[in-house]
């Protein structure tokens, strides 16, 4: 579980936005191995449960890498649109509003068609 997690942080190119989470995760993931190995060679329960701990926690580490990279993208992704949306924007002065003379709230644009209400 915890090989397919760091695999699956490879192949999303982690490492590009979540280095430090992906280091981390191989380093468990290799810890994990040999202190699997020790255990299975020595039948050392306490060895086991370390490892498996450890692969676990690799595995975590992994997908943390994933999402923050994730994150990092949908960022880059906003950060891009939002500046061609800035740039395709015309560069006119904003509308303007007329507003009622009695208020400074906006008139409804179907104000002038809507009629009082008879009492």
């Amino acid at each position: 579980m915890a090989d397919t997690a760091v695999g699956r942080a490879d192949e999303g190119r982690v490492g590009d936005y979540a280095a430090p989470e992906l280091r981390d995760a191989r380093e468990k993931l290799s810890e994990a191995r040999e202190l699997s190995r020790t255990a299975q060679t020595n039948k050392d329960s306490t060895a086991a449960k370390h490892a498996n701990w450890l692969a676990e926690e690799s595995r975590a580490d992994a997908d943390l890498g994933v999402a923050k990279a994730q994150l990092a993208r949908s960022q880059e992704i906003n950060f891009e649109l939002q500046r061609d949306i800035d740039r395709l924007q015309p560069a006119a002065a904003p509308l303007s509003v007329p507003s009622h003379p009695e208020t400074s709230n906006p008139v409804p644009a179907d104000a002038a068609s809507v009629e009082a209400p008879k009492s």
